[in-house]
């Protein structure tokens, strides 16, 4: 993006230039001058670490090793030109100092003032006062990665990683000359100051849909146990433990208006034939009078042998497309069951009796 000089007579702009032109190494002036006014593409940051590397792998170095006022841990990753894959090195970085205590990084601090000539006794006040009053130390860890020129493929990376939970800023930085000065242009592009707390906002909330979808499915593929005073069924999916539940329903004589009431939310739950019908004869019979009401029985309803239900001289298919109030629907079932006829069940993952 283009910066320009405005003039009482003109506008022009100034000239772009690159860090190599300028002389300006990485580490020796690059990051030293970025270290010392962090907050141009790290805000709310505290430094407490320079080249840092506490591990076996002496040559991994973390640039600046900071902390938020949040408490959480910031890694900071510079590039004098090209960004490179500069995001596939921090991400293993923020992994290595994941683990990082408190405790931890006020030594990691105190060796930091100490290489820079400042007293370190007040590493532990320094980090104390900058932390907010209810900052939760080393809960997350966030990276800044800031270069020259950033490829889509760092973008795309970066944003995918970021609707998934993690927090990955970049700054762009571009030199400018003029008349022997030189300006600093610095883009935090990702993510948009201005839709920063927005994006943070739409994050958390699909992270929470993840964990909800996550859970939804786990609770699809739950296993129930079902008791009886005289049988006992294990591990029934909700479809099975419904539809077993029903069955007991109707052959206690609980009438099929009853039980509709009850699932009122789950139209046309039993469709229902004379005789003793095997499911062939029945999708031949009631198929074609189910599909001109607007009813797939093939589709909606259980279509093998073993679930067709027969009583009272009548042969019913019941519906198989149960879902997150499958649990609800057996409970009122079983409301619906004579007095005496004891039928209970439970999940089997840790066999709590509902």
């Amino acid at each position: 993006m283009p910066v320009y000089e405005m003039r009482s007579d003109e506008i022009r702009p100034l000239q772009e230039v690159t860090f190599s032109d300028l002389g300006l190494r990485e580490r020796g002036d690059i990051q030293r001058l970025l270290r010392e006014c962090i907050d141009v593409i790290s805000p709310d940051t505290l430094v407490i670490s320079e080249e840092f590397s506490s591990w076996s792998e002496g040559n991994r170095r973390i640039d600046l090793l900071g902390v938020h006022k949040t408490g959480d841990l910031v890694v900071i990753e510079l590039k004098r030109d090209d960004a490179g894959h500069m995001e596939l090195q921090a991400l293993r970085y923020a992994a290595m100092v994941s683990t990082m205590t408190l405790g931890q990084a006020i030594e990691t601090y105190q060796t930091y003032l100490t290489s820079r000539g400042m007293p370190e006794d007040g590493a532990e006040q320094k980090i104390t006062d900058f932390l907010e009053n209810e900052a939760k130390f080393g809960e997350s860890v966030r990276i800044v990665l800031a270069a020259t020129r950033f490829h889509k493929e760092i973008t795309s990376t970066v944003l995918w990683l970021n609707d998934r939970g993690l927090n990955i800023s970049c700054a762009r930085l571009t030199p400018y000359s003029n008349d022997g000065k030189v300006f600093l242009d610095v883009d935090r592009f990702i993510p948009l100051p201005e839709a920063e707390e927005y994006q943070i906002a739409v994050r958390n909330k699909l992270a929470v849909e993840r964990i909800a979808e996550s859970e939804r499915v786990a609770r699809n593929l739950a296993k129930y146990s079902l008791h009886t005073s005289d049988k006992d069924f294990d591990s029934l999916s909700k479809r099975d433990l419904i539809f077993n539940v029903v069955k007991i329903a109707l052959e206690s004589n609980v009438g099929v208006q009853r039980i509709q009431e009850a699932i009122p939310w789950k139209s046309h739950l039993l469709v229902s034939a004379k005789g003793s019908l095997s499911i062939d004869e029945f999708l031949r019979e009631e198929g074609p009078r189910a599909m001109a009401a607007g009813l797939n029985l093939e589709r909606l309803y259980f279509k093998d042998q073993k679930r067709l239900i027969e009583h009272d001289g009548m042969t019913y298919l019941m519906r198989r497309d149960w879902g997150a109030r499958t649990e609800l629907a057996v409970q009122n079932v079983i409301k619906l069951l004579p007095e005496g006829l004891d039928v209970t069940y439970s999940l089997q993952e840790d066999d709590e009796s509902l």
